[in-house]
């Protein structure tokens, strides 16, 4: 499974098979689990480790996770007893369209009575295509997972919206340029994804490739915040010993036209 397009559809699947925010947030557990384990088709997590992660107790957990079965998202086994295990299985939402194709060109194979041996080496090398993306739909996807934890912790958000904005940038910037983005972020009074937004797209607009060009910015930015802040001081201080003179002659001014009168 695709990590990426799994996520894609389940956010076009919420509009007409909505969920609620326990239904979510155990299900991005559960994907989270699904893909460490290299996407097998069944894997097991315990009830604890779902009311852990979500902050549910055992109803809350039972009606979201029931929700998800209903609509359709996962496949769900009991444990056989208090101390086994329950047995989930996460259902791809999303289409191969290599699966498609393959499908459209075996009917039109068969319509146009194709000879044996064409046929033959046409599934000879559907065979090949099928071996690669299969491969390709089953890589473990670190990245996409990091990124769900590091944008929970740092600006402490589940809304999918954000998740799935702060996932499509991966496309655009390494990981690691977004995730000091997020660190950034986490140390203003009232960390938010939308504060994060311009910080990534300058990052894209300077075409930075690595942290290292990004501090070397930032450090330019100190020093030059820095001179102006000086320069600033240093006329404001100016303008007070200007103020001081004036007043003072205007002092012995009028002391003077006191004295002659």
């Amino acid at each position: 499974m695709n990590y990426i397009k799994q996520l894609n559809e389940f956010y076009s699947t919420l509009d007409y098979k909505p969920l609620s925010a326990n239904s979510i947030a155990i299900y991005f557990v559960l994907l989270q689990v699904a893909n460490k384990t290299g996407w097998i088709d069944k894997f097991k997590v315990a009830n604890t480790v779902l009311m852990s992660k979500c902050d549910l107790n055992m109803q809350k957990l039972i009606r979201a996770r029931n929700s998800l079965i209903n609509q359709g998202y996962i496949k769900y086994l009991k444990g056989k007893n208090q101390n086994d295990a329950p047995i989930y299985s996460v259902i791809k939402l999303y289409y191969d369209d290599t699966a498609k194709n393959r499908t459209n060109n075996i009917a039109n194979d068969i319509a146009d009575n194709i000879t044996d041996d064409t046929i033959n080496k046409q599934n000879k090398t559907k065979q090949n295509k099928k071996g690669s993306s299969s491969i390709k739909d089953n890589l473990y996807n670190p990245e996409v997972e990091k990124l769900q934890e590091v944008i929970i912790e740092t600006i402490g958000t589940t809304n999918i919206n954000n998740t799935k904005e702060c996932i499509d940038y991966l496309e655009k910037l390494p990981i690691d340029l977004i995730e000091y983005a997020l660190r950034k972020t986490a140390r203003i009074e009232r960390p938010s994804w939308q504060y994060t937004i311009p910080i990534l797209e300058s990052y894209i607009s300077k075409n930075f490739k690595s942290i290292e060009e990004v501090k070397a910015d930032d450090l330019k930015h100190k020093k030059k915040n820095n001179y102006t802040l000086k320069e600033e001081t240093n006329k404001t201080e100016q303008k007070i010993q200007y103020e001081e003179i004036e007043y003072e002659n205007e002092e012995e001014y009028k002391k003077k036209i006191l004295e002659k009168g």
